[in-house]
């Protein structure tokens, strides 16, 4: 009973994560779907954006020295990061504030404190809830070629929101222009 109870509290924790990561994932593709209906042109751009990532993830596939990994658990990975990348941003944003009370160094202290250590932890985490636990992470090198998985998936999602944020700062100034 002991480790059965184990095994399921392990399994619920590693569940628990992604569902809080999709719930703010979702909360964020509200936001963002909110912008969309206002200008579909940003939805053209933020998909355009994933190409250059998706490729690269066929690269570092296709140049995996060793034995290639699963097609399928590359794909959970990357999306595993382009979910947990909106626990990253809760993070940044909560604690971003309290940077800006601190001057001339509180933006480098942020990003040393704050952002660096929470993106990285996100990436971490998504070799680790679910690649690093198959058969098909056998060599050193897998870690190399996940790493670079989650890394490209948290780079597209974050390059969907600089498309979205610029957009958006560009359209406040226009409206300060108009005044």
């Amino acid at each position: 009973v002991a480790v059965a109870l184990h095994g399921l509290l392990r399994a619920s924790r590693k569940w628990l994560l992604i569902v809080v990561a999709l719930f703010l994932f979702v909360v964020q593709l509200g936001f963002a779907g909110l912008l969309l209906v206002d200008r579909p042109q940003l939805g053209v751009l933020a998909a355009l954006s994933a190409v250059p990532a998706v490729a690269l993830v066929a690269y570092v596939w296709y140049g995996d020295p060793t034995r290639r990994e699963p097609i399928e658990t590359l794909a959970v990975t990357f999306v595993l990061s382009v979910l947990f990348a909106a626990i990253a941003a809760l993070f940044n944003t909560l604690l971003g504030g309290l940077f800006d009370l601190i001057p001339v160094v509180g933006t480098v202290l942020f990003f040393f404190i704050v952002v660096a250590p929470s993106e990285e932890t996100v990436k971490w985490l998504s070799v680790r809830v679910h690649a690093y636990e198959s058969d098909s992470f056998d060599a050193v090198i897998d870690g190399a070629v996940y790493g670079a998985v989650a890394g490209l998936g948290f780079a597209t999602i974050e390059n969907t929101l600089y498309i979205a944020q610029g957009y958006m700062q560009a359209a406040a100034m226009g409206d300060m222009v108009q005044l």
